[in-house]
């Protein structure tokens, strides 16, 4: 099953079980565009980041702003390159399943060098990747305002999804497929095939907005005739139905119902919880120089991500 990064749809089938007869479990495979869309939005969002008392250049933050095209090129070229082994006709299905577990491994390792390759840094990169040494290396600069520690967080974790990203798939036929059908009954999409179809939605638009949606008894004023009670009654209840639309609902979003990753993907969690801990041990060795480099940092810079990744008590539930 091909859908989006952060539904709750995966955890709806596998509660359903809806092929438990033939004894065949669902998987998801994520959609990439997805992924990588909601990639770029966070990438966007922390490039507006207040960081406390201190003023970030527009420079840095355009550089972090623009990096998530720049990110998400480099991780696809990756890869391409990478689905080339296993996708050879002479090789068996074992010989294929094995080259994409390599593979994924070096894909997961590869996105989370993505970012240090785009801002300048090239001492990490793979020998496949093409490497302009010859420009400056911004990175420091970004560590300075601590705005890398946010960018990192969000490469972490774009990282976990390494196996679905080698995969490669996406959803946009089943998307061009709600859309025509979308366009011929809901009327939520342009027709550009028909006669005057766009001119026709901009002039419906306009006359709701300047009406506020009570366009049928507008025009039994214009036409100097009395609104009939069924339409001032329909446009009554059409205004009590409005609601204020404050995001996406509970199936989106951070707080959509997922299944556990121990459940879905014991393998990868394990690897996933062998480098959060190796990231801790190395926070634990340079503490002393962490110290130093933020003395004079205002408090709030550095600490909210250096907090995040520390698990506390009270996240665990009796």
């Amino acid at each position: 099953m091909v859908s989006d990064d952060d539904s709750s749809t995966l955890k709806v089938v596998k509660e359903s079980k809806p092929y438990e007869t033939y004894n065949i479990e669902v998987e998801r495979i994520k959609c990439s565009f997805h992924i990588f869309r909601s990639v770029g939005t966070k990438i966007r969002e922390a490039a507006k980041a207040r960081v406390p008392n201190r003023r970030v250049p527009a420079a840095v933050r355009n550089r972090i702003k623009y990096s998530g095209l720049k990110i998400r090129r480099t991780i696809t070229a990756d890869i391409e390159r990478l689905r080339k082994d296993f996708e050879s006709e002479s090789l068996s299905k074992a010989e294929k399943e094995k080259i994409f577990e390599e593979n994924t491994e070096v894909l997961r390792k590869n996105i989370l060098l993505a970012p240090l390759h785009v801002f300048g840094d090239h001492a990490q990169c793979p020998t496949e990747w093409s490497c302009d040494k010859s420009k400056s290396n911004h990175l420091p600069k970004i560590k300075e305002y601590g705005l890398y520690s946010r960018i990192e967080k969000i490469i972490t974790d774009l990282s976990q999804n390494a196996i679905h990203l080698l995969h490669f798939l996406n959803t946009n036929k089943i998307e061009q497929y709600h859309g025509v059908l979308a366009k011929y009954f809901s009327g939520k999409r342009i027709q550009y095939g028909g006669a005057d179809e766009f001119h026709d939605k901009v002039y419906m638009g306009t006359l709701d907005q300047i009406t506020s949606g009570a366009h049928l008894s507008t025009f039994y004023k214009f036409v100097k005739k009395s609104v009939p009670e069924r339409i001032v009654k329909l446009e009554k209840e059409r205004n009590y139905q409005r609601r204020t639309y404050h995001g996406p609902d509970k199936d989106y979003g951070s707080n959509a119902a997922q299944p556990d990753l121990c459940e879905t993907d014991p393998v990868n969690y394990q690897q996933y919880k062998e480098d959060h801990h190796d990231k801790l041990r190395e926070r634990q060795r340079n503490r002393n120089s962490l110290e130093v480099e933020t003395r004079n940092h205002p408090f709030g810079v550095q600490h909210g991500y250096e907090k995040d990744i520390v698990v506390k008590r009270e996240k665990f539930h009796d």
